[in-house]
């Protein structure tokens, strides 16, 4: 058979094979794209299931600051109790040590809350002393059990009352901000979890003054994004 019947026959085979081609191609590249498809949907997966993770254990952080203010008010309240007696050593003591204990989760929570919530673009300054200022709010416990005086939360306004209660809806505003608008792993370095860690430790936060909070600004651009810090 010499080429022009050669090409007479593919040309009288032609309205047969078109419709064909694309059952032809599928037929032999289908695996190669269905494998392709389901490498691509098994990452989608995992980096949900990824996020979903992230997600749920930020929710656990932000439930153990909850459950730590409600046991600094539990503490607020026995140490400032008629019934307890500063001091009996023994009560004192025991007082001492959840006071101790409550601080120390506190001192883990800002750990965490630097290495999970934190990311670049919050600004050092103000995350350290956020930060810092939770860290400072919560001192008073110890220091007053310990030379056996009671709580000066005399009225809801009184500065070191103010400063603790401020110090945790101010940091649980934060958090719920970055779990509900983030859908990503926050993007730290680690020379900036260091650095927060240490200062938010520093004792320059120790004096803290009502006007630091601006009233209008300062929570409130957590919950609004329209708001600029």
């Amino acid at each position: 058979m010499n080429e022009q019947e050669n090409l007479k026959l593919i040309l009288s085979l032609q309205p047969f094979l078109v419709p064909i081609i694309p059952t032809i191609i599928l037929f032999f590249g289908g695996q190669w794209l269905l494998d392709k498809y389901a490498i691509k949907k098994k990452k989608k997966e995992t980096e949900i299931d990824l996020l979903n993770s992230i997600r749920r254990q930020q929710y656990d952080t932000l439930s153990q600051l909850y459950t730590l203010f409600a046991k600094f008010m539990e503490l607020y309240r026995l140490i400032n109790s008629e019934l307890t007696n500063l001091n009996d050593i023994k009560m004192r003591n025991e007082l001492f040590k959840m006071v101790v204990e409550a601080e120390s989760q506190v001192d883990a929570l800002i750990l965490k809350i630097g290495c999970e919530f934190a990311d670049v673009d919050d600004g050092k300054e103000k995350i350290e002393k956020m930060l810092g200022n939770l860290r400072q709010s919560v001192q008073l416990w110890r220091e007053k059990v310990s030379n056996g005086e009671k709580l000066p939360f005399n009225r809801s306004s009184q500065s070191d009352y103010l400063r603790f209660k401020s110090a945790f809806a101010y940091v649980s505003a934060f958090m719920i901000n970055k779990i509900h608008s983030k859908f990503e792993a926050p993007k730290i370095k680690m020379d900036l979890v260091k650095n927060i860690l240490v200062d938010s430790f520093d004792n320059k936060h120790e004096k803290w003054n009502i006007s630091d909070l601006d009233k209008k600004k300062e929570y409130k651009k957590y919950y609004d994004p329209k708001v600029e810090g």
